[in-house]
């Protein structure tokens, strides 16, 4: 039994040497070890707040450029399908100014040719009501193949290279974009003579 003895205090002094052993503080447990761990503890969350601030910041402006870009693309399409409409109204003017001279001066001041006269001017008003503007060159004007379109170049005694002649067929522009050139005559210079000169 002696030996059951001298294994229990053995056991009871490992057991007095323990406790005195755990009452040093672990590292972990110091104050300078816990404000380190709630430091580092501190610098990750900022990290990944100002990684959600990036993130939803990026995610507003892609918002932001893809709103714009929805409404460039709408106002292209409201601007495609104006300008398509109302090219297709030009004919009409372009048959009624035809149609007026042909009238006779005998009946122009006839009911009927001031009531074609009115839904003329109604048409015009729709028409500049949505930006259209009529491209009405001059006689003596300078030919320009931004706005008119040389339907004939003939020699004029009248006018000099490169200014028009006659308007044929107005034209028209919506805002800043030409919808229809102004079909003109253009003068080529002075009509030869039969000797050479000019």
């Amino acid at each position: 039994m002696t030996e059951e003895n001298e294994e229990q205090t053995r056991i009871q002094e490992q057991a007095q040497e323990a406790p005195g052993a755990q009452a040093e503080p672990a590292p972990a447990d110091t104050p300078e070890a816990q404000i380190a761990a709630l430091q580092a503890e501190l610098e990750q969350a900022k990290a990944q707040s100002s990684e959600y601030l990036d993130g939803w910041q990026r995610s507003r402006a892609e918002f932001a450029n893809y709103r714009r870009r929805e409404e460039q693309r709408k106002q292209q399409v409201d601007d495609g399908i104006r300008s398509k409409v109302l090219c297709q109204l030009l004919p009409v003017l372009d048959d009624l100014e035809l149609a007026f001279r042909a009238v006779p001066d005998d009946a122009r001041d006839t009911p009927w040719v001031q009531g074609l006269a009115l839904i003329e001017k109604k048409l015009y008003g729709v028409l500049e009501k949505n930006g259209v503007s009529a491209v009405a060159p001059q006689p003596g004007d300078v030919f320009d193949p931004s706005c008119h379109e040389a339907v004939v170049s003939e020699p004029s005694e009248e006018m000099p290279e490169g200014q028009i002649i006659a308007v044929v067929q107005r034209g028209y522009k919506l805002q800043e974009n030409m919808l229809r050139p102004a079909l003109v005559r253009v003068s080529n210079g002075e009509i030869a003579t039969g000797d050479g000169h000019s």
